[in-house]
């Protein structure tokens, strides 16, 4: 009877001891599930950046890229912008310096005692118009 009075009181003692740690399991268990939850999401959440992160970079590289091709475009244009306006220039003193020999050669070519002593050359008459 003693005996088995001490294996009750150990049973008693067992599950006095056991029904806490029972307890704070399932409380663990109920914490890690909603950890392993939360963990789960926070990787969704990554996973969705990552992808965001990567859509950005195709983007940045296509605005990069078109910003490249842009540029060039610039380049050329004010290439030829540049050298439309040195053949401007280089037309400009063209007909500044035929303009200056045209003026010179007519001033070398007549004085005023030259132009003065010019007959004037009598009007031709009009020939008559076959059509009219």
């Amino acid at each position: 009877a003693m005996q088995e009075e001490r294996y009750s009181l150990r049973a008693d003692f067992s599950r006095a001891t056991l029904k806490p740690t029972l307890a704070e399991l399932d409380s663990v268990r109920v914490e890690l599930s909603q950890s392993t939850k939360a963990r789960q999401e926070l990787q969704e959440l990554y996973e969705a950046s990552q992808l965001q992160t990567q859509q950005q970079a195709i983007e940045l590289e296509t605005t990069r890229a078109k910003l490249v091709e842009e540029q060039q475009e610039v380049e050329a244009l004010a290439r030829g912008l540049r050298l439309a306006r040195e053949q401007v220039t280089e037309l400009e003193e063209s007909v500044s310096g035929q303009r200056s020999t045209a003026a010179l050669s007519d001033l070398q070519g007549h004085d005023e005692a030259d132009v003065s002593d010019c007959p004037i050359a009598p009007m031709a008459t009009p020939e008559p118009n076959p059509f009219g």
